[in-house]
């Protein structure tokens, strides 16, 4: 009976692939990035570059994410 009157739960695993699925779309695009640059794979630069995509990633994650949970927080449409 419980189950019938609660609202449901956001689906965790939905917000999870999300996460990773950006992060390593940002990744993947960075190790196409650092291939066009004049460094060698040795040097920190590129070491930063990864990291930079990443945390642009994880941004994007936290943004689309956001979106997505705004309009069932409010009953109405989302914040832009």
């Amino acid at each position: 009976m419980r189950a019938i009157v609660t609202p449901a739960q956001e689906d965790l695993g939905l917000y999870s692939a999300l996460k990773w699925g950006v992060l390593s779309g940002a990744v993947g695009l960075a190790l196409i990035v650092v291939q066009f640059l004049p460094y060698r794979p040795d040097q920190p630069i590129v070491l930063g570059v990864i990291l930079v995509f990443a945390a642009a990633g994880l941004i994007g994650y936290y943004l689309s994410a956001r979106r997505l949970v705004a309009p069932t927080q409010g009953g109405g449409a989302a914040v832009r």
